[in-house]
């Protein structure tokens, strides 16, 4: 894995020169990959629309619900009353799209150890075929859970900002225009974004 890492900074920084000035000050490119998709996808609903602390917060209150596991089942999930998943802080719409998700998993409609096997479509597919979980989600977990390397956000927004101040944009550039724009980093669009989410971040630093 740490060689394909090597390949693709060296591929973004011959094919395009605003990245490589970005990768010459950055830190090499490393994904901590975020094992166990079940408890990405629980993580990722129940931080939605809201701030990080109180999202934490909830998320933390929702695993002391069952003692003595690292994290709940699907199962355990489905078994659990409403009112249990209140108390927690969790909201009548999180619930039911925390039940959805763990009936699609329990019933088979979603293979959760087959999405190694899987191409980026198909894990999409899988995974927004679920209420609350849309394709921002997906594209997360193929990175950060996969580490797929080639996949382009253009609905995240603090990427979308990255891309338009790397790049000089005026406003914040349009799907299709970072999709042209991406052409260039095939197959390491996913690299390419942590590269443009860093810089990003460090414009924020450096305002402060």
């Amino acid at each position: 894995m740490k060689s394909n890492y090597r390949q693709a900074t060296l591929h973004l920084r011959q094919s395009d020169p605003v990245l490589a000035t970005i990768i010459q000050s950055a830190p090499p490119f490393n994904l901590r990959l975020q094992r166990g998709y079940f408890k990405f996808l629980v993580k990722a609903i129940m931080y939605q629309q809201l701030a990080g602390p109180a999202a934490r917060t909830i998320f933390n209150r929702f695993k002391a619900l069952y003692p003595g596991k690292t994290f709940p089942t699907a199962q355990d999930i489905i078994k659990t009353p409403d009112k249990k998943l209140r108390s927690a802080g969790l909201s009548r719409q999180k619930i039911s799209y925390l039940r959805d998700l763990s009936q699609k998993i329990t019933n088979g409609s979603i293979k959760l150890k087959g999405f190694t096997r899987m191409s980026d479509a198909e894990v999409l597919q899988n995974v927004t075929s679920v209420k609350g979980i849309g394709n921002w989600t997906g594209q997360m977990l193929l990175i950060f859970s996969l580490g797929r390397l080639d996949i382009l956000p253009t609905g995240d927004w603090g990427f979308v900002k990255g891309v338009r101040d790397a790049y000089g944009f005026k406003t914040h550039p349009k799907p299709r225009t970072i999709e042209k724009l991406a052409l260039k980093w095939k197959p390491y669009r996913s690299v390419a974004t942590w590269y443009l989410w860093h810089f990003k971040d460090n414009e924020v630093k450096n305002k402060k």
